[in-house]
C-alpha cells in the first residue's frame, strides 16, 4: 500500500496504473489449478 501511496504522491493518477510484469510468477500452471479445483469438488474417498 505504501508503494502505491508514494507513486500517487509523486505521479498523480498516472502513478496508480498497473506496473505490468512486476507480479510474482504463479507457482502452478492453469492446468494444475483446474485439476486441483476438480478434485476439491469431488466427494471425499469412502463417502
Amino acid at each position: 500500500m505504501r508503494r502505491w501511496l508514494h507513486l500517487f504522491t509523486r505521479l498523480g493518477l498516472e502513478g496508480l496504473e498497473d506496473l505490468g510484469g512486476q507480479r510474482r510468477k504463479p507457482r502452478i500452471t492453469e492446468t494444475e489449478r483446474s485439476r486441483i479445483i476438480g478434485l476439491v469438488r469431488q466427494p471425499p474417498p469412502g463417502r
